[in-house]
């Protein structure tokens, strides 16, 4: 089961609708789910994952280092815009989790009281 504050930032990655249904049930979901929701880009059959992989490797690796660094600044930069990176820090509202237990409310009848029994 996924904890909520390691899916804050998937709205922007999923949508609200898709991103809400995963925190809430915290049902798993296959790499086809994934590539259809638009969490994965991709899913491949196991036997063809390390094939499929490399490929795109390759065309990376083939894009000048200097183009991809602003490629990634520009994506970066677009997803900081929807808010996506203040959504991964933790609001100061946030409650912790997992949520830490609380001590019984002490009721004024069994609050200690000094000694003589009267109150200061």
């Amino acid at each position: 089961m996924a904890s909520p504050p390691d899916w804050q930032y998937h709205a922007a990655l999923l949508g609200m609708r898709h991103a809400m249904e995963l925190m809430l049930t915290g049902d798993g979901i296959d790499g086809a789910e994934a590539a259809r929701i638009g969490f994965a880009n991709r899913a491949y059959p196991a036997d063809r994952l390390e094939e499929e992989v490399l490929v795109i490797a390759a065309r990376v690796a083939g894009v000048p280092s200097e183009l991809t660094r602003i490629n990634k600044r520009s994506v970066h930069r677009a997803f900081d815009v929807w808010g996506a990176r203040a959504a991964i820090a933790p609001a100061p509202s946030s409650p912790r989790w997992p949520p830490t237990p609380r001590p019984p409310p002490v009721s004024v009848a069994t609050r200690s009281r000094p000694e003589g029994g009267r109150r200061g």
